[in-house]
């Protein structure tokens, strides 16, 4: 879990601890990675640490989440209107920060992703009232697939041809049941 207040010198001290962390696994695996490598990576204070974050993870979770708040303010701007926009820009915003991504790979944590969008679809009531709260869960799963795969296989695809896969994807599984 991370506690990060919404003030200038904390948000700037998470900023230095994400950097931190992904420089730390260019070099190393994500079990490899020590708090105090991040600190020293981000030049910020061990204690600095642990009154931001619990574990390595929750600043993976902090920088995937704050994507997910951009990508909110960005989409909320006149002229943005519809799902497409919205979930194209969470993928792109994803793919721009590719070293976020490459680390959520490389560590594996899945949840990371599909958490920061079920996060982002509740806050947008994206979800609509339908399914009961599953429609984040099984989209968030089959996003972060396709981003596991589009890192894996040398990020060939744009947002917009991703989600084009991910709409003929749904058209075609949802014949078939």
């Amino acid at each position: 879990m991370y506690q990060i207040r919404d003030d200038k010198r904390t948000r700037k001290s998470a900023a230095l601890l994400t950097e931190g962390l992904l420089k730390c696994l260019r070099d190393k695996s994500f079990n490899e990675v020590g708090i105090s490598d991040i600190c020293q990576a981000g030049g910020v204070s061990r204690t600095t640490f642990y009154r931001l974050f619990d574990t390595p993870a929750d600043v993976l979770a902090y920088a995937c989440d704050s994507l997910a708040e951009e990508s909110l303010k960005i989409c909320g701007k006149p002229g943005n209107h519809g799902r497409e926009p919205k979930l194209v820009r969470f993928i792109s915003l994803l793919m721009e920060n590719c070293g976020l991504l490459s680390a959520i790979v490389k560590c594996n944590r899945r949840e990371i992703i599909e958490n920061s969008f079920s996060h982002y679809c509740s806050a947008d009531n994206f979800q609509g009232d339908a399914g009961n709260g599953y429609f984040p869960v099984i989209n968030g799963a089959i996003i972060t697939s396709m981003l596991f795969k589009w890192e894996r296989d040398g990020k060939r695809e744009s947002a917009e041809e991703l989600y084009s896969i991910y709409r003929e994807f749904l058209s075609t599984q949802l014949e078939k049941i």
